[in-house]
């Protein structure tokens, strides 16, 4: 992807939600893949630790 590429992307966004909401809509998708990764982090725990235990993983 190049810098044109970019640029259209970046004036698409412009037009179709405003200059005012492409701050918000960057904030709120950085805190859904930070959650994301928080609840693949701790699934992949509890499954590890659920094999050193020999036990089925507690829903």
């Amino acid at each position: 992807m190049g810098a044109p590429e970019i640029i259209g992307l970046i004036v698409l966004g412009i037009v179709l939600f405003g200059a005012s909401r492409l701050p918000q809509l960057g904030k709120n998708l950085g805190q859904g893949i930070k959650q994301f990764k928080t609840g693949i982090s701790e699934a992949k725990d509890e499954v590890t630790s659920a094999i050193q235990d020999k036990e089925p993983p507690k829903t």
